[in-house]
This record gives C-alpha cells, sequence and structure tokens, in this order.
C-alpha cells in the first residue's frame, strides 16, 4: 500500500524523528481500540496516515455532539435577534475588534469579516419560538454538509440568555450555508465551519424573509453585481 504523505503527517513525522519519540506508543499505551490496525511493516507515514483516519472519525463524532449540545442551548434562549445585513464582507477596518453583539456590524466566521447591519429587530413570540426551532434542527443534524463554496450574508440571527450572546450566525440563501463554531476553533476569535441549510432551511428563510424582508435596492443591487448566482 502506498499512502501519501501530507502536510500534518510529515510534520509529525518530522517532530518523532528529531525528538526520537517511537511513533506507535502513544497509540499503544491508550490502550484505545483503532479501526485502522497497523502492522510490523508499515512505515511512518502509513502509520500516522492510519492514525489520521481515526482521529478524523473521533472529530466528525465530537463535532456532531457538540452541536447537539448547541442545539439544546440553543432551546434554552430567552432572546433572538435578527438582522437585515449587507451581503458582502467589508474591509474597513480590522474585523477582530467588532464585538460580536455589536449594534453597526456583524462578525461572519469563518470568512473572516464583518458586513454591515442594515436593520435589526428582537423577535417576539411566535417568531424567536420559530427561530429557535429552526436553527436548533439545523444544528443538530448528523450530515449537515457546508452548503455552496460562497457566503452572501443577508439575514442574522443572534441567541442571548438574558444579556449574554451565547451564538450567533449569519445566513445566505444563496450559497444556503450558515457557520457553527467548534471549541477547538481559534481561541477567543469567531473561527468556524460552514454548514448546509437543509431540512429547515426553507422554513427558516421563510421566517426571515417575512421578519424582515429584503429591499428592493438590495436585491437589485446584488442581482447587478452577481448575476449568475440568480436563482
Amino acid at each position: 500500500m502506498n499512502c501519501p504523505l501530507t502536510r500534518r503527517t510529515a510534520i509529525a513525522a518530522g517532530i518523532g524523528a528529531v525528538c526520537g519519540v517511537p511513533l506507535t506508543r502513544a497509540a499503544d499505551e491508550t490502550g484505545r481500540p483503532s479501526n485502522a490496525v497497523e502492522t510490523n511493516n508499515d512505515s511512518p507515514a502509513e502509520i500516522l496516515k492510519k492514525a489520521e483516519m481515526v482521529y478524523e472519525k473521533a472529530r466528525t463524532v465530537a463535532q456532531t455532539d457538540y452541536r447537539k449540545a448547541l442545539a439544546r442551548a440553543i432551546q434554552g434562549a430567552d432572546k433572538v435577534q435578527a438582522c437585515l445585513l449587507d451581503f458582502e464582507a467589508s474591509i474597513e477596518g480590522d474585523w477582530r475588534e467588532v464585538a460580536w453583539d455589536d449594534n453597526d456590524w456583524f462578525v461572519i466566521p469563518p470568512l473572516p469579516g464583518k458586513t454591515k447591519i442594515l436593520k435589526r429587530v428582537d423577535l417576539k413570540p411566535p417568531q424567536s419560538t420559530g427561530a429557535v426551532k429552526f436553527m436548533a434542527s439545523l444544528v443538530r443534524e448528523d450530515n449537515p454538509g457546508g452548503g455552496a463554496g460562497c457566503h452572501f450574508p443577508i439575514h442574522g440571527l443572534r441567541f442571548f440568555k438574558g444579556d449574554s450572546l451565547f451564538y450567533f450566525t449569519s445566513l445566505c440563501w444563496i450559497c444556503e450555508n450558515f457557520s457553527v463554531s467548534y471549541p477547538d476553533d481559534l481561541a477567543g476569535l469567531p473561527a468556524g465551519h460552514w454548514l448546509g441549510l437543509r431540512q429547515g432551511g426553507k422554513d427558516l428563510e421563510a421566517l426571515m424573509k417575512s421578519v424582515l424582508p429584503v429591499p428592493d435596492e438590495v436585491a437589485r443591487r446584488f442581482s447587478e453585481k452577481y448575476p449568475s448566482k440568480i436563482k
């Protein structure tokens, strides 16, 4: 078997060689079952490639569990703020200096970037109930995918418990994606991963457009700049 040497594998192999650390010792001492069976004839690259496969599988499970916990947290929100956003990220200033609950700017992980808030409103029942229901359903999906590679945010949601903002995301109906940040993302920064707007996406889109309709001027500006994106 000829396993490719990835950048991460190469770095790890180099560290092991320099430090004189046996590459298989950590896995042997943990006693954890592994889905990738090593043989005495495996090369360092093959050993680490199999370890990467086990790691990626475990990370997928951990991310799924985290999203299910996030869904439960969203269901405990007592305030939901909806925002109408400009569809393009801005390069003005440093987006890292923008507060996540800023009144004028909406931070967009994981671009990274920010966009102008054109209008914002605190949702009232049953709108907030619907936003909580639809967003929790989207977040907890086992295989959410990532949507398209682009992101033109037009709406955003912020979820609060009391005065504390614990989750926010921009929403793109063109690319059908939103984002979630995991605990192992960059500490202190709103890094994240794109997820696809699937089952409950259409329900959430209808709700957001009823609360904050997209102005004709904004829709026209988008269609003129990105005609190929119009469905």
